[in-house]
């Protein structure tokens, strides 16, 4: 199992269980989760993404967007932070998760249509970059069921793909992503 760098392994997709990269050898993401960008910029800089690629062998590193931040208060601020991140992560060679984090909201289906925008805009921009993964929807909780996150990622999706053909995207799943019986009872 190689630890995978965007510029060696490009673009990686799931098989069964697996994470392969172009080639078609197993790989692992090895890295840290940033915790609310707008809430902790200072966090959002090359030299720290510097010292985790090469001191720490991190090969990647989540983004969280909160998205009632994103939406609420400072969506400008927000993006900013958020480019700052994908710029470092991608000098350093690491794998970046863009993650729209619904937290507060809980039912991902609150900001569709934002979560809509903010795929697009990420997804046109960085449409042929391997460093960025999408993670449509963290933490969906509460009442939430699969139903809701289902059809979210049917909405969402297909706006990514339309950019970003060969992107991998993660969709979280209710309880905080730490079940899966809903999802497996839906198949």
């Amino acid at each position: 199992v190689f630890t995978a760098r965007p510029d060696e392994h490009g673009f990686l997709h799931v098989e069964d269980t697996s994470l392969i990269d172009e080639d078609g050898n197993v790989v692992q993401l090895r890295g840290i989760s940033a915790h609310g960008l707008t809430w902790y910029p200072d966090y959002i800089n090359s030299k720290l993404f510097h010292q985790l690629s090469k001191e720490w062998n991190c090969n990647f590193i989540s983004l969280p967007m909160y998205t009632d931040i994103y939406v609420k208060e400072d969506r400008r601020q927000s993006l900013e932070v958020l480019y700052a991140g994908i710029k470092a992560a991608i000098a350093n060679d690491m794998y970046v998760l863009v993650d729209w984090h619904t937290l507060s909201e809980k039912d991902p289906n609150v900001y569709l249509k934002e979560a809509i925008d903010f795929f697009d805009r990420i997804s046109k921009q960085y449409a042929d970059v391997p460093n960025i993964i999408y993670e449509i929807c963290n933490e969906p909780n509460g009442d939430t069921n699969w139903k809701q996150v289902s059809d979210f990622a049917d909405a969402v999706i297909p706006v990514i793909r339309n950019n970003s053909e060969n992107a991998l995207i993660i969709v979280g799943t209710p309880e905080y992503d730490q079940d899966l019986h809903s999802v497996i009872e839906a198949l």
